[in-house]
């Protein structure tokens, strides 16, 4: 009896470490692992811009497309700190996000605004320099 057929395209992970992911495969982080049980189908991208409409994110060095946000990231009400930020590793379906996942670290701001609240500009940034004139 032939075994299971094997995955038609399984997951790049040597592609993904050099755009920074942070496992031989896949994720070690429960929380990780959790969204990845959740959505069998998905494939993991990492956030390379942020726009109004949508991200641009990639799965290797030269691979860029763009991606649809989930649709409550569309809401004008919802958190901006939990929207997907440039950094932030996604899945992805196709060409729609299907989840965050967690991040590591970020890089905060106060937004700008009547009400104070915080905007991720970055998320998942392992090293920071720090440039001032003299």
């Amino acid at each position: 009896m032939p075994g299971p057929l094997p995955d038609p395209d399984p997951i790049d992970f040597s592609r993904l470490r050099l755009i920074g992911w942070p496992y031989p495969g896949l994720p070690e982080d429960p929380a990780w692992a959790r969204e990845f049980s959740a959505h069998g189908q998905a494939r993991p991208a990492r956030v390379s811009e942020q726009h109004r409409t949508g991200y641009v994110v990639a799965d290797g060095p030269d691979a860029a497309l763009k991606a649809e946000s989930l649709p409550e990231w569309q809401k004008p009400r919802f958190p901006s700190h939990e929207r997907a930020a440039v950094g932030d590793w996604v899945l992805l379906e196709g060409r729609k996000i299907v989840a965050l996942l967690p991040r590591r670290t970020s890089i905060k701001r106060g937004a700008a605004g009547e009400h104070y609240h915080q905007q991720v500009i970055a998320a998942n940034v392992d090293t920071v320099f720090i440039v001032c004139g003299l």
